[in-house]
């Protein structure tokens, strides 16, 4: 009978100590990989902005080209209220 109230008794220190441990470890491992992949993103999506700009950029070197030399004017896009 004593064997049984033994089991009763909840947890040891110890066994809080090695939860307490194993749960940092745990943690640690969770937020060093949030970090990186943080950074990963951060890259991604800066290199995807900036190729969006330069898209942006070269479609607007594009059009003001060809609008000087259809029509001799810079901006000048045909369209009304659309440049000078």
């Amino acid at each position: 009978m004593p064997a049984l109230m033994h089991k009763n008794r909840g947890l040891s220190l110890i066994e809080l100590m090695v939860g307490v441990v194993i749960g940092m470890i745990a943690i640690i491992i969770i937020m060093q990989v949030a970090i990186t992949f943080e950074g990963q993103k951060r890259t991604t999506v800066g290199t995807a902005g900036a190729m969006d700009e330069g898209a942006v950029g070269l479609f607007t070197l594009r059009k003001d080209s060809k609008c000087r030399i259809r029509h001799g004017r810079p901006g000048h896009t045909g369209l009304p209220g659309a440049g000078p």
